[in-house]
């Protein structure tokens, strides 16, 4: 579900719901792991939400996180630890629904829940592995109390908020206001994901799932930033031909105008580029970028020099109308008139050059 963002003009928030975890009468249980996975390395925030209270029956699903390295790969072939999934795990909110009593003070029941039993005893070492592994991989937690709505749930599909628990609608409010302030998924240089690239990150990951293949965050990456890349060379590229036309609409250049105009346009469009490329590692998209500028550039030169012409020969059709006038007439049938038509030649041409600024480059032609 996308929906405008309440705050940030331009933005879009996508809601992903997906299945639960740990479901008993499922059999394929790595359906779990990919499920969760798959959540987890497209999202900024992950949900967890559930009834009740956060119990050790709840904690002890996480056991499966256990498995996250072998089903993730930074690199294709690569031999690495899982430091490198700190940057792709989101911030993970848990949210407790229909609890009688609630506290104010989550987030630290939240770590008191997560706490360590000390000693070295397998039971220890069983109950500790799941808070272990929510630590690790969940750098950042924040957990939500929502209350009971109304005493009789079952209506509350049609129910005024009137109606409704005032401290739950103020829980869900606040719960509400931290999703929507929460920064958005980004890449590693910092740049925020969109959604080009997400529908290419999704892409890529749910390829490698239909394989039984662990997702490759390099791979998908790459993928992502060529087809980004791309993007960015075609809005560079517009860019320029737009400014391209707004100049020459204004003005016509000779040729050492048309450079300048190239020049300057070039400046424009190479900012665009900057704003929008990602990942152009080697500068790769930039030279593709700078090669369109340049068949642009011998495109409108060519619709220069052709817009040229046809002003040159109207202004000297324009101009000669006085001299074939005198031709039809015998004006220079006398013994002077091969001077006269000589000086109406060269003012012609005056009159021609003081157009240039107009014409274009065919003038000096």
């Amino acid at each position: 579900m996308c929906r405008p963002h309440p705050t940030q003009e331009g933005k879009v928030i996508v809601f992903l719901d997906t299945e639960g975890i740990d479901d008993p009468e499922k059999v394929k249980i790595q359906e779990d792991t990919w499920i969760f996975l798959i959540a987890t390395l497209i999202c900024n925030v992950l949900v967890y939400n559930t009834k009740g209270v956060f119990d050790a029956s709840h904690i002890s699903k996480f056991q499966f996180l256990k498995v996250v390295q072998s089903n993730v790969t930074v690199a294709s072939g690569a031999d690495e630890d899982d430091s490198f999934l700190d940057f792709f795990f989101p911030h993970f909110v848990l949210v407790l629904r229909d609890l009688g009593v609630t506290d104010t003070s989550s987030d630290d029941l939240l770590e008191k829940r997560l706490a360590y039993k000390p000693g070295k005893s397998d039971s220890v070492k069983e109950y500790n592995e799941p808070r272990r592994l929510i630590r690790r991989y969940f750098k950042k937690r924040t957990y939500f109390q929502i209350p009971i709505p109304c005493v009789r749930p079952e209506q509350l599909g049609s129910m005024p908020d009137s109606k409704i628990e005032p401290d739950f609608l103020q829980r869900v409010n606040d719960l509400h206001q931290y999703l929507c302030e929460c920064s958005p998924k980004k890449l590693k240089s910092g740049t925020p994901v969109n959604g080009r690239m997400l529908r290419t990150m999704i892409i890529s990951y749910m390829n490698s799932v239909k394989e039984n293949m662990p997702p490759c965050l390099t791979d998908a990456t790459t993928l992502m930033a060529a087809e980004e890349n791309r993007f960015a060379v075609r809005k560079a590229s517009e860019c320029y031909q737009e400014e391209m036309k707004k100049r020459i609409n204004k003005h016509m250049p000779n040729d050492k105008g048309l450079e300048m105009y190239h020049n300057d346009c070039m400046d424009v469009a190479v900012n665009k580029l900057r704003e929008l490329v990602v990942l152009d590692d080697g500068d790769i998209f930039h030279r593709k970028a700078a090669q369109c500028f340049e068949n642009h550039l011998k495109r409108f030169k060519s619709i220069v020099e052709r817009d040229s012409l046809d002003r040159c020969r109207k202004s000297l059709d324009q101009l000669d109308k006085k001299i074939q006038r005198k031709i039809r007439e015998n004006k220079y049938a006398h013994s002077h008139g091969y001077s006269e038509y000589i000086a109406d030649i060269n003012t012609l041409t005056d009159e021609f050059k003081k157009q240039e600024r107009y014409l274009g480059s065919i003038v000096n032609g």
